[in-house]
């Protein structure tokens, strides 16, 4: 699930759309990528909004927002768990763009 932007539609993020699109997965655990400061924020505020037995299964990913996604959902696709795939989302902020040579 994907969500960006405000309730109006400007540029930022709402805790509160965050939060409802978290309860509509039908998912184990959710791995959340956030990609500048506010969106941060956003996603802690979101944790502190959770019922205690919902945010326990809620991981903030402190990845490259991009590659650390894509990494983690290749991964997931695999049968991966929670764990591998943030690891892999961690390994992709090592990856170089250009390669030398």
């Amino acid at each position: 699930s994907a969500v960006g932007g405000d309730a109006d539609g400007s540029f930022g993020t709402d805790p509160e759309r965050i939060e409802a699109s978290i309860r509509g997965l039908e998912a184990d655990e959710v791995l959340v990528f956030m990609d500048l400061g506010s969106a941060v924020l956003s996603a802690e505020t979101v944790l502190e909004m959770l019922p205690s037995e919902r945010r326990d299964r809620v991981r903030l990913v402190d990845a490259p927002f991009v590659e650390g996604a894509f990494a983690a959902g290749v991964m997931a696709s695999t049968g991966a768990d929670a764990e591998e795939c943030i690891e892999a989302a961690m390994e992709a902020r090592t990856e170089p763009k250009l390669q030398e040579g």
